[in-house]
């Protein structure tokens, strides 16, 4: 009865799994932290289906149920601390999404680590062992995987937490408070293991937890432009309300609306799948001058962006629009690409009665009218 119920909490965390997979399949998100998700879904899912085995197995005499258990407690343990490296990737990515790749792979290095233990543990036992009646036993240096997974699970904690209670973006700190969803359950899930004999413990609640955590992250995708991932329009029409109630007279609300300068030759000369990572670049570069501000970023459309926020007055917004345009020639200066990136940057305070669309009018003319200037003092050379 006991392996009945065992086996059925796992089948239901497989089921969500293979949900997730076929949703993730299908979603067109291609950013870093999300590739990192999806790896720790089948890392789960393989740990899961190697726990089902195991209690299948575990003390059975038929022909290669040794083999069996062997290999079932070997996979469970190495893809079960790798699982928990990956979420600890995935929470990196989440909040800088510029994360190097030195640092994921010195993040999964422990994990790497115990995979190779347990590996090891075949022939060693050092994290398992089979007896001479097939029933599996801890081994002396079993301490050393759970402590790793433990350190990866905690210290992603501590990594959300210190970055909500640090950013002043309200907007990230949303985001990221939604990632403590998948604590609660796995958490749970602990305790029962340690309290009642024959339970799965936390991997089918975190199969749960991970459905949660995508589900919120899709809901809030619908607010964000799929490319580059920072905000789309609608964002601006759902935040538009509370931005203009918290004006006043030393809390000034700003428009800055910029394209980039000769995108379309990028286009032309490249093709669009280059046009696309300058649109991403650029996105990675006006996300990190709007931070500097605790400002709002979107993508109107095509390659034109919005950064929305407060500002005292009139001489703080045009030394922003400076920071801006110098982010972009620091940005050349640093990478080197066959494109140079550039923004022409048109700003406008918003005055009460103003709805967003009048506010967008004013911003686009003043956009206009720099672009006009620019090439003026450039004899003409177009900036489209």
């Amino acid at each position: 009865m006991a392996t009945a119920i065992y086996v059925e909490f796992d089948v239901v965390g497989v089921y969500i799994l293979a949900i997730l997979i076929w949703q993730l399949k299908k979603n067109v998100n291609q950013r870093t932290s999300r590739i990192w998700f999806a790896h720790m879904v089948y890392c789960l899912m393989i740990t899961i289906l190697a726990d089902i085995l195991w209690i299948l197995v575990d003390g059975q005499s038929f022909s290669g149920s040794e083999v069996l258990n062997q290999i079932s407690n070997m996979v469970y343990y190495s893809f079960a601390v790798v699982s928990v490296g990956l979420w600890m990737n995935y929470v990196c990515t989440r909040i800088w999404e510029d994360f190097p790749r030195k640092g994921s792979a010195f993040l999964m290095a422990p994990a790497i680590f115990s995979f190779l233990l347990c590996m090891a543990s075949l022939s060693t036992g050092w994290i398992f062992e089979i007896d001479q009646n097939n029933y599996y036993y801890r081994g002396k240096y079993f301490w050393i995987t759970i402590g790793i997974g433990l350190a990866y699970y905690i210290a992603s904690f501590i990594v959300i937490l210190i970055h909500v209670l640090t950013t002043k973006n309200q907007k990230a700190k949303q985001e990221m408070t939604r990632l403590f969803v998948f604590f609660v359950l796995p958490t749970a899930g602990i305790v029962s293991e340690l309290l009642v004999d024959e339970m799965p413990g936390p991997w089918p609640t975190a199969a749960i937890s991970l459905a949660m955590v995508f589900m919120l992250e899709q809901n809030a995708e619908v607010l964000t432009d799929g490319l580059t991932g920072v905000n789309n329009r609608k964002l601006l029409e759902r935040v538009f309300p509370e931005l203009v109630n918290e004006v006043s007279e030393d809390n000034r609300l700003y428009m800055f609306m910029m394209d980039l300068d000769r995108f379309k030759t990028i286009n032309d000369n490249f093709g669009h799948s280059v046009g696309d990572e300058a649109l991403v670049e650029s996105s990675m570069i006006l996300k990190n001058i709007a931070f500097s501000k605790s400002m709002l970023t979107i993508r109107y459309g095509g390659d034109e962006f919005l950064i929305l926020g407060f500002l005292k007055n009139d001489a703080e917004a045009l030394e922003y629009k400076k920071d801006i345009i110098s982010m972009f020639e620091a940005w050349n200066e640093e990478h080197a690409r066959p494109y140079m990136l550039g923004a022409s940057v048109g700003y406008s305070e918003y005055l009460q009665g103003w709805s967003v669309e009048e506010w967008i009018r004013h911003a686009d003319r003043e956009l206009y009218r720099e672009k006009k200037r620019r090439q003026r003092n450039n004899k003409g050379e177009e900036y489209v």
